[in-house]
């Protein structure tokens, strides 16, 4: 569930590449707010699995009671939402430097294209070999 989190007692599962097994905490998105940050992952069991989990309105009830762990949890929240916002930041300039090559790649073709109709056409005036090998090299790359 979204608005809890959970530690494995028995059992296995796969998450993310990993086996968690005892101990291991699932969910620790739950302390934050922004949808874009949490994990949409959900893990898989391997074998019969025992957990025990906190919602996140029992935890603020927690929180309300004990100052000094909110403040930890506050702490906490922080350090996971910058990590996370990393992450996605990251995801979003690979995507963005992803479409801005194809794009730069797409404009290359087209201007050796057009490059290529202008030395082709016909000539009003003579060229020199030299420029033609020049032309043969750099629309070969």
């Amino acid at each position: 569930h979204k608005q809890a989190v959970s530690v494995v007692r028995r059992g296995s599962c796969w998450f993310k590449g990993r086996i968690l097994m005892r101990d291991s905490v699932i969910g620790e998105d739950m302390l934050l707010d922004s949808e874009h940050l949490r994990d949409t992952i959900f893990p898989r069991t391997l074998n019969y699995v025992e957990v025990m989990t906190l919602q996140r309105e029992d935890l603020q009830q927690v929180c309300e009671k004990f100052p000094e762990f909110s403040q930890r949890i506050r702490k906490e929240q922080i350090k996971l939402a910058l990590r996370r916002g990393f992450v996605f930041y990251a995801k979003q300039v690979r995507t963005l430097g992803t479409s801005i090559e194809k794009q730069r790649r797409e404009d290359i073709h087209l201007q050796s294209k057009l490059v290529r109709e202008q030395v082709t056409a016909p000539r009003f005036f003579t060229t020199n070999d030299r420029h033609t090998r020049l032309f043969n090299l750099v629309s070969e790359l």
